[in-house]
């Protein structure tokens, strides 16, 4: 079954249906890496239900990516999200706290002007109790962390 999957430096790819496989392997698949795909527009719909998911990268897709409505996967150990503002917003929107296996965290502000504190201020973002390595970085304006 496939446990990984890549896409990186492909310049046309503009999305990756997950019907595109049958959904058994996609229940095993453990890591998703999207990197350097300059026409990436969205991540797979269902992807909330890659119940064995355990590291997600995006990184140098449009800045226009963006991540589906029915939020991430709460089983998550390691995400990094890097010049991906839209995906950032949804993440604070969704709320961080919900990622309960999460232990590593890196993401680049780049796009993210307005963002002048991390976790936000005002709108009850908090990071899960079980994060052990943060990286944060490129956000023009950041002025506090708490």
């Amino acid at each position: 079954h496939l446990q990984k999957i890549e896409f990186e430096a492909c310049p046309s790819l503009v999305s990756f249906e997950e019907n595109v496989l049958p959904t058994t392997n996609l229940r095993v698949l453990r890591v998703l890496l999207i990197a350097f795909c300059k026409n990436f527009r969205a991540l797979p719909k269902c992807i909330n239900n890659f119940t064995s998911l355990r590291e997600l990268k995006v990184s140098n897709c449009s800045a226009g990516i963006s991540f589906p409505e029915e939020g991430f996967p709460t089983n998550l150990t390691s995400l990094q999200i890097s010049k991906a503002p839209r995906i950032y917003t949804s993440l604070v929107e969704w709320g961080l706290n919900r990622l309960t296996s999460l232990q590593e965290l890196e993401i680049s502000g780049e796009g993210c002007s307005s963002v002048k504190s991390f976790p936000e201020e005002g709108i009850g973002m908090t990071l899960p109790p079980s994060l052990t390595s943060i990286c944060i970085r490129d956000f023009e304006n950041l002025e506090f962390v708490y």
